[in-house]
């Protein structure tokens, strides 16, 4: 596995292994109306790489197969950390997040923070994150919840 700077090039792929993601993994945690309201359809491309490109953002590459990305805004909240559904436990996230935390710290920050799913919850706990509180979320209609979490640099 290599971590690699994200580039427009990985948009798609992106996009998709999100999709994915939420669909075979958080699926054990949130209902399929849920699942189905967080992501309806893979991201259209575009607004995606507009999304991913406003911020520090990562990939793990497989070869050139795209296992995993995170996303990691410039105040310091981090908002995406997905990891192909096949990947998950084999250190992928771990990686990326390791790639995150060493740059936030040359970037000199200070705090972290996130809006966890309850699957990445647990991560970030081991990660030594302190739970904020529940959050909840609307989309299309449908309510979830997730978890702020903060991580004191």
């Amino acid at each position: 596995m290599r971590v690699s700077p994200y580039e427009p090039v990985h948009a798609a792929a992106t996009a998709a292994l999100f999709h994915a993601s939420v669909h075979r993994l958080a699926v054990a945690e949130y209902t399929p109306q849920q699942c189905q309201a967080w992501s309806p359809a893979p991201p259209d491309t575009d607004s995606w790489n507009t999304r991913l490109a406003g911020m520090w953002s990562w990939v793990a590459l497989d070869g050139e197969e795209l296992i995993g990305f995170l996303a990691l805004r410039r105040d310091g909240y981090l908002d995406l950390l997905y990891v192909h559904p096949e990947q998950a436990g084999k250190g992928v996230a771990q990686t990326l997040y390791d790639v995150a935390i060493a740059e936030a710290g040359r970037r000199q920050l200070t705090r972290l923070t996130t809006h966890a799913s309850h699957l990445a919850r647990r991560f970030f706990a081991r990660q030594g994150w302190h739970y904020d509180g529940e959050n909840r979320v609307e989309r299309g209609g449908i309510v979830m919840t997730n978890h702020r979490m903060s991580l004191t640099l």
